[in-house]
């Protein structure tokens, strides 16, 4: 664990020094584009292989999805006070 904290805070200092430089920038775009579609792939691969995963897919969707409504619909309702405070222009 302490292996990633450290990677995290290294990342985010070199980002920090590093950042004015254009062609870095887009070099890191484009290998954090690639590594997170070899994490999906990844992630697919061991989900199409676990059986018990996808006997009890349409449960598992379900759950999903009434999870993601209720996040959803609570982050709107929390931001809309926000919104009406500080980005909705008075009239």
């Amino acid at each position: 664990m302490i292996y990633l904290v450290i990677s995290f805070i290294l990342g985010g200092l070199l980002g920090r020094v590093l950042n004015k430089r254009k062609k870095i920038v887009v070099i890191n775009k484009f290998l954090t584009y690639l590594v997170i579609l070899i994490l999906l792939f990844t992630m697919g691969f061991s989900t199409g292989s676990n059986d018990a995963i996808l006997r009890n897919l349409p449960a598992l969707g379900k759950d999903a999805l009434i999870i993601t409504f209720f996040a959803t619909l609570g982050s709107i309702l929390m931001l809309y006070p926000v919104y009406l405070k500080y980005f909705k222009e008075k009239s």
